[in-house]
């Protein structure tokens, strides 16, 4: 727990100095955000959700891990935010909403953590479903998840989680869908974008994004991308 506390401290004090309190307070708000709605009755409920999907399919992804928690090398480590489980029924219905033919694109969840996106996209028949995860804690967890996951209505078989910082992959020249559930700050969103405009520009295909909690919409319609439905604060859908 002392660990936990120290590690966190510094990374304020770092942040701080790279953005000055006004960017700290909006590189935290996600946290903050889900720290309130812990104390929601509805969160209580989801957090019931969240662990029968875990015994229903055999995994843990449930349950928020904070990358203060977790020592590794990385340049974009004080710019990432704590993994925490998104909704199945919030997945499902991005996926479900989208204009295409799912067996013709290849899922990729940009900051997939344990690999809950993973595993609720795998119920549509993508042609492969990819999860992009810079912690290498988080990406055993995933790991392990692939191998014990079970469900009868799993489409897509094709699953693997990467340990890649997102800045650095490169994307395969196919049809994609992308997921985000607001993985990481400003900066961060700014270069991945600019990465999947350069490989759009260089190989033109059809791409969508759905994108979570989207408090970052403008850099993505920045980088080209069009609005095409909106549910609220909840999520956000692009071509």
């Amino acid at each position: 727990m002392f660990r936990s506390i120290d590690n966190g401290v510094r990374k304020l004090k770092r942040s701080v100095r790279r953005r000055g309190w006004i960017g700290t307070a909006k590189l935290i708000a996600p946290f903050l955000l889900y720290r309130v709605r812990q104390l929601t009755p509805s969160s209580r409920t989801a957090r019931r959700q969240d662990l029968e999907f875990d015994r229903t399919h055999g995994v843990d992804t449930s349950g928020m891990v904070e990358l203060s928690d977790l020592v590794f090398e990385s340049d974009s480590y004080d710019y990432g935010h704590s993994y925490q489980p998104t909704s199945p029924g919030i997945i499902r219905e991005m996926l479900g909403l989208l204009p295409i033919r799912h067996e013709d694109f290849v899922f990729i969840d940009i900051g997939s953590g344990k690999g809950r996106a993973l595993f609720v996209a795998s119920e549509f028949p993508f042609k492969q479903i990819i999860g992009i995860e810079f912690a290498p804690q988080l990406h055993e967890i995933a790991q392990r998840n692939i191998g014990t996951y079970r469900n009868p209505r799993q489409a897509c078989r094709n699953v693997q989680s990467i340990c890649v910082d997102a800045t650095q992959y490169e994307y395969p020249n196919e049809p994609i869908v992308f997921y985000l559930y607001n993985p990481f700050a400003e900066n961060i969103m700014t270069r991945v974008m600019r990465n999947i405009r350069a490989s759009l520009d260089r190989h033109p295909r059809a791409v969508y994004l759905a994108y979570q909690q989207p408090l970052l919409g403008g850099v993505i319609e920045g980088a080209g991308f069009t609005p095409l439905r909106k549910m609220g604060t909840d999520f956000i859908l692009y071509g």
